[in-house]
């Protein structure tokens, strides 16, 4: 019987949450590998989880929030819901449903930790291959991928890497956002909750990560400065930073989602 070979291209929180997924769901004689180019940076937002991705990330690397968390490997802490603050006459706390829990973490050392894992659970059935990529062909029985000038066949690839090069094959959608500040407070807080903050020119995130604050700011460049954002953000945060990032982007979704 054929061994089925999996390529999962790019090792952010997207590319690490669907090898975990395949790694636990596949039959144990599939090959699963990580594709990813060391000379690409991870993003580096989006540190804060929902329930699913818990469960899936504990169920292909085990993870254990007393044992992995708080100031070890991920810098993971609890997460029990979103405060919302601003948005309506009064603030309210969406909690996520009883025997239910989240983390925020480090996404900057999420693939560390989880190949250490994939490897010592797995074994064989996992691989990783660094360098860059690209898609030649993609067959009726096969996709190949030339990685740092090698050939290689997959049955299937899933393409993790995030924002797309071009939009020819995506349909830009309108949002009031296109843009945001990230500002990163070196602080150890013990709120079990991220923050949703209505604000003047957009909203603001808070997320509580076991060795820093992480603030974000989203919103419109079209319509507001960023000397005004950062004066916001500066009002709202204590102690002040003027180490911060920027980040632009679109927002889109595939025209077709499986080739």
């Amino acid at each position: 019987m054929k061994i089925m070979k999996i390529g999962v291209i790019g090792a952010g929180t997207v590319g690490i949450t669907t090898l975990s997924h395949l790694l636990y769901n596949a039959p144990s004689d599939w090959k699963i590998y990580s594709i990813y180019d060391t000379k690409k940076p991870i993003l580096g937002v989006g540190e804060s989880s929902t329930t699913l991705f818990t469960t899936n990330f504990s169920n292909g690397t085990n993870f254990n929030l007393l044992n992995d968390g708080y100031g070890k490997r991920i810098d993971a802490t609890l997460k029990l819901g979103v405060n919302y603050i601003n948005w309506r006459s009064h603030d309210f706390m969406s909690h996520l449903l009883p025997g239910a829990y989240a983390v925020t973490f480090d996404n900057l050392k999420l693939k560390e930790f989880a190949f250490d894992r994939f490897f010592k659970i797995w074994g064989d059935k996992f691989d990783v291959i660094e360098g860059e990529c690209h898609i030649r062909e993609n067959g009726e029985d096969a996709v190949w991928i030339d990685i740092n000038d090698t050939s290689w066949y997959f049955d299937y690839v899933i393409d993790c890497r995030g924002f797309p090069k071009h939009y020819t094959n995506y349909t830009k959608v309108v949002m009031p956002t296109n843009s945001a500040y990230v500002i990163n407070i070196p602080r150890q807080e013990n709120f079990q909750f991220a923050g949703h903050t209505a604000m003047k020119n957009g909203w603001m995130f808070t997320l509580n990560i076991h060795s820093r604050v992480s603030f974000g700011y989203l919103f419109n460049d079209n319509i507001t400065d960023d000397d005004e954002i950062l004066d916001e953000m500066y009002k709202n945060i204590s102690p002040q930073s003027d180490k911060y990032r920027h980040f632009t982007f679109k927002s889109y979704h595939a025209k077709k989602f499986v080739e």
